[in-house]
């Protein structure tokens, strides 16, 4: 069954209309329903940040960066749900958006059932899960679930409690791009928002950009740090 799944085709226009995107997700489900039988229900995730009451996203993360979408898409990505369980033959309930992070947690808690049931058995399930893509986020599992939530904890919006101070939104500076701006500004001669050149020059101390990319990395680094330290905060706060 696994290899059959493998072998459905999902052919991704460049650029992709948000039209296309919901019609290829929902002909994907479809595919995959048609090999495995009966779906019951269907759980669609999403960077960015969800709507609980309404059942649907309201940003999209990086997504819309990558496939210049503009305001106007990103809305019309609601109908994903409708269109959808349509597809699966589901009234509408039988669809549930949430952030990525959460679809991670859910199944980093199925394979630590598998492999570390005895971590499962000493935390009672309540632990913090860190994950490293094109930002840094993380969710909280409550009893093996995910913490009921809007977003993941990577986007972590703070004011430090100072009157007037800046909204501070921690995962912008803990993504790959912010990384890659942070490099150029200290005059590494980056191009668009690869890593791999950075961290060749950071491990050769005799590249000629060595110290523009140890720069940018010392400051990734307090940041991530900052990310790491306000979950903390977070979990000691909320138990």
């Amino acid at each position: 069954m696994t290899e059959a799944l493998r072998k459905l085709e999902t052919v991704t226009a460049d650029p992709e209309t948000v039209e296309g995107y919901v019609r290829r997700i929902a002909e994907r489900a479809r595919a995959i329903r048609n090999h495995v039988g009966q779906i019951d229900g269907v759980g669609i995730v999403t960077p960015g940040a969800t709507d609980f009451e309404n059942n649907r996203m309201v940003t999209l993360g990086q997504v819309p960066n990558v496939k210049k979408w503009i305001e106007e898409d990103i809305q019309q990505v609601w109908r994903l749900v409708p269109v959808v369980t349509k597809a699966l033959d589901l009234p509408q309930t039988g669809g549930v958006v949430r952030n990525d992070m959460d679809g991670v947690l859910t199944g980093v808690a199925a394979i630590l059932a598998r492999v570390k049931p005895d971590f499962l058995a000493r935390t009672k399930g309540n632990f913090r899960f860190d994950w490293m893509g094109t930002g840094h986020g993380h969710q909280f599992a409550v009893q093996g679930q995910p913490f009921p939530g809007p977003t993941e904890g990577g986007h972590l919006f703070v004011d430090f409690g100072e009157p007037g101070a800046k909204i501070f939104d921690t995962e912008a500076r803990t993504r790959i791009p912010n990384l890659v701006a942070i490099a150029r500004e200290n005059g590494f001669p980056a191009e668009g928002d690869e890593l791999k050149p950075i961290g060749d020059a950071a491990a050769n101390p005799q590249h000629p950009h060595h110290p523009a990319a140890i720069k940018a990395f010392e400051e990734f680094a307090r940041y991530y740090a900052q990310n790491l330290a306000l979950g903390y905060l977070i979990t000691q706060a909320t138990g």
